[in-house]
């Protein structure tokens, strides 16, 4: 199910304090699945550790989001900066769908010219960023159902069929 949250910029918080808040929404989302640790998620986005203040501060996370995709989640993340992030009334709860995660999350970047290449470069560090343009729900669902072979469990149906 297709999730979005709006969090606050400057003035409301600095540009690296948002993205902590956005990188903690993200871990607390999905440290909900039991396939998953916040040490897992902390270190997937370590490598935006100085980039992700960088999206923050440039206006970029205001029109495109970052967007988080795994088995029956796909939440969209944009902060709001200027006047705009006064009026934000956050939810910074976990996102439902988060429990269901797997540990072949990704979490799709916004890729603004300015920071390109840097970009590109952290997202090959961990299997987990992607600088690609995220799948549409229905896209991420298809995706998810072709790993899992579909939301039909074939091996309990024959096992429910009766002997002849």
């Amino acid at each position: 199910m297709k999730r979005t949250r709006k969090l606050a910029g400057a003035p409301h918080r600095t540009a690296s304090a948002a993205w902590d808040v956005l990188t903690t929404l993200i871990s607390d989302t999905l440290a909900a699945s039991p396939h998953i640790t916040a040490a897992d998620v902390a270190s997937a986005l370590a490598p935006l550790k100085g980039i992700g203040p960088a999206l923050v501060a440039g206006g970029h996370l205001g029109t495109t989001p970052v967007v988080l995709v795994s088995d029956n989640l796909h939440l969209s993340i944009t902060v709001a900066t200027d006047d705009a992030a006064l009026d934000v009334i956050e939810n910074l709860n976990p996102v439902p769908g988060g429990g269901s995660a797997t540990t072949d999350w990704t979490l799709y970047l916004p890729v603004p010219a300015p920071l390109a290449s840097i970009l590109a470069t952290a997202a090959k560090q961990t299997g987990h960023l992607s600088t690609e343009p995220a799948p549409d729900e229905r896209q991420a669902e298809t995706a998810s159902a072709a790993r899992t072979g579909g939301a039909i469990n074939l091996e309990a149906l024959k096992s429910l069929r009766s002997p002849s």
